[in-house]
């Protein structure tokens, strides 16, 4: 049996609504998508801590290299600024030539990085092509 459609019927069928006043379909369908919502927060999270992790990381990482640049340099220019235990001060490794050198050593790091991205990027261009992602 076909109904008739004319300008006053209803689009949609009525259903039975809730004590909020919406249909059950509304309900169960937002029951539905909240896994998928929870998912997504908890990807975001893990890599917001992930990425936080990774900033914390970066000034002991650049202390690390500063040191060991700057113990280099005074045992080749001046032995007696270090110390008795094996280290220089922070303070004697704020020269030029030292911050010259960690300098020149991030560079070339963000250099190689960046180059699985970029040789990666015509790799998926390509498959993105042929594929249609």
């Amino acid at each position: 049996m076909r109904r008739e459609s004319v300008e006053s019927s209803p689009l949609l069928l009525p259903t039975e609504s809730t004590h909020d006043g919406l249909p059950h379909d509304i309900h169960s369908q937002a029951k539905k998508s909240k896994p998928w919502v929870i998912l997504v927060v908890l990807c975001l999270l893990l890599i917001a801590i992930v990425d936080m992790g990774a900033f914390l990381a970066e000034p002991p990482k650049t202390r690390i290299f500063e040191a060991n640049i700057c113990l280099s340099y005074y045992k080749e220019h001046d032995p007696s600024a270090i110390g008795a235990d094996g280290g220089v001060p922070e303070t004697l490794c704020k020269i030029d030539a030292v911050q010259q050198k960690l300098a020149v050593i991030f560079g070339w790091q963000d250099t190689f990085d960046a180059i699985p991205g970029i040789l990666l990027a015509v790799a998926y261009g390509t498959w993105a092509d042929r594929v249609g992602a």
